[in-house]
């Protein structure tokens, strides 16, 4: 699948001392106190624009305005609100020694601008400064900023204290959620039809719109599968935040409908279908390899139904779980009256 969706990423070399100073001056504006790469902290993921290159709660993405000789960003959500907390950016200097100078003249403008320097130990010479001034251990106000070099490589990465430790919050499972989540949209692309792939002439445009595509459905049913969590997580906060029942009765009833056979089956249907449509995706880098465009077609359609599938049972899904929340709220709000 990385071969269908990976992008080719540039690569810059600044040799020249010149070239040096304004990459530092570059680096050194790359993080303030609301925005990371301009990108401000706590933006909701949607606004980061498409990655072809997205996981769990990391995605690489490319930020607005000049950032050379950065060529690389990957920014960095929190799990369940899905809100930015850091992005990293990365360039390539001539070499070892290139690199190390500019984190060196980096970090001096950091201090320069009051920022605080971690005493704590740090790998590979990193350098680690923060906003507000740290105590025993990291602030959990302000934002933090660090410097690490790898061989010929430097990465700035720009970091919310306080929405990293949301992030963690979240990862251990407490979360809250501050609006209501919005179901995503599966935009799939046009499914060709028999006759279309049988056409050599037309199987081009078909596959090149399919690859094309191909990046931002992945993106969306990663965030379908957050969405069923989400979904239970904002219905149970109403009920908490109403009084109408505890943590402990959140609990039981989300372990009631985990284990509920009706909810059961139609989380086996979804992760059925998507696992037909990897196994399709497959069968399509299999045929792009062996230079058969037909057999691209081929596959293209038959995972194009599969995602079909597996949109129309997380729909269902969402559905099963109002109606469960629903009614619940009904039951309790006659049992408190």
């Amino acid at each position: 699948m990385r071969n269908l969706l990976a992008a080719a990423a540039a690569v810059s070399t600044f040799a020249a001392t010149g070239a040096q100073a304004a990459a530092t001056d570059k680096m050194a504006a790359a993080c303030t106190a609301t925005a990371a790469f301009a990108l401000p902290y706590g933006a909701a993921e949607s606004t980061l624009g498409p990655s072809d290159r997205a996981m769990a709660n990391t995605r690489f993405i490319t930020p607005p305005g000049d950032w050379a000789p950065f060529t690389e960003f990957e920014a960095a959500v929190t799990p369940m609100g899905r809100r930015l907390v850091s992005v990293a950016g990365s360039a390539r200097f001539a070499n070892a020694r290139a690199a190390r100078a500019v984190l060196d003249a980096t970090a001096a403008g950091l201090a320069a601008r009051g920022l605080n320097r971690s005493k704590a130990s740090v790998e590979n010479g990193a350098a680690v400064y923060f906003s507000d001034a740290p105590g025993q251990g990291e602030p959990t106000t302000g934002y933090k900023v660090e410097l690490y070099t790898q061989g010929r490589d430097l990465t700035v990465k720009c970091v919310d204290q306080g929405l990293q430790q949301r992030q963690v919050d979240e990862f251990f499972g407490h979360a809250r959620l501050e609006t209501k989540p919005e179901p995503p949209v599966l935009a799939l692309p046009p499914r060709p039809d028999a006759a279309a792939c049988a056409d050599a002439k037309a199987r081009p445009a078909l596959l090149a719109a399919f690859e094309q595509r191909m990046g931002a459905v992945m993106d969306t049913l990663q965030a379908m599968s957050r969405y069923t969590e989400q979904l239970a997580l904002w219905r149970s906060q109403q009920l908490v935040d109403n009084h109408l029942w505890t943590d402990q009765q959140d609990s039981e009833f989300s372990q009631q409908v985990l284990s509920d056979p009706a909810f059961l089956a139609m989380t086996q249907r979804f992760s059925a279908a998507y696992a037909a449509m990897v196994a399709a995706l497959g069968r399509y880098d299999a045929a792009a390899k062996r230079r058969d465009p037909a057999g691209q077609c081929a596959a293209a359609r038959e995972s194009l139904d599969w995602l079909q599938q597996a949109n129309d049972v997380a729909q269902s899904q969402w559905a099963y779980l109002d109606q469960r929340y629903d009614a619940e709220a009904k039951r309790l709000s006659l049992t408190t009256n």
